[in-house]
């Protein structure tokens, strides 16, 4: 029961990063033009959506959440490292305009963290996962058959 809370709240809290702001820009073609980069408009957004929605319905049901949020968090933190690279080709579709695609610096991107929201989600994630991964191993997944014949193999010893 305390997993499947666990894996709940990160759930909602992988689908309210898709609906953080991540920085902010301007064009430099029209410096007057500027607007906010939001995770909607990343692909970091869409994976945060993505893994929020199967750790709420639980898609894997034979999967442990703690392997979920490892997993998870991991596949969020290289997306939001990597599409930093990637970014004014994003800022670009999203503005249905082929600048970047042509010239390089297009946009100047005002605040734009390699450490932000979807990158601490991320990390928390996978903390938490290692951590339920922990406590989950001290379970005995043994039967108490098994522990009763190993400890008796040990005691004629």
């Amino acid at each position: 029961m305390f997993e499947r809370a666990i894996g709940i709240a990160f759930g909602i809290l992988y689908i309210m990063t898709f609906f953080s702001p991540l920085g902010g820009y301007h064009s430099l073609s029209e410096p007057y033009v500027s607007g906010c980069i939001w995770a909607y408009m990343t692909p970091s957004g869409y994976v945060s959506l993505f893994l929020g929605l199967i750790l709420l319905l639980r898609i894997p049901k034979n999967k442990p959440i703690f392997l979920l949020l490892i997993i998870g968090g991991a596949i969020l933190i290289w997306t939001y490292e990597t599409q930093g690279a990637f970014l004014e080709l994003f800022l670009d579709i999203w503005h249905g305009r082929t600048c970047a695609l042509w010239y390089r610096d297009c946009y100047d991107v005002d605040f734009y963290s390699p450490i932000g929201i979807p990158f601490c989600v991320g990390t928390l994630s996978f903390l938490c996962g290692l951590l339920l991964g922990i406590l989950h191993g001290d379970r005995s997944s043994e039967s108490p058959k098994a522990v009763a014949s190993r400890s008796q193999q040990f005691s004629s010893i």
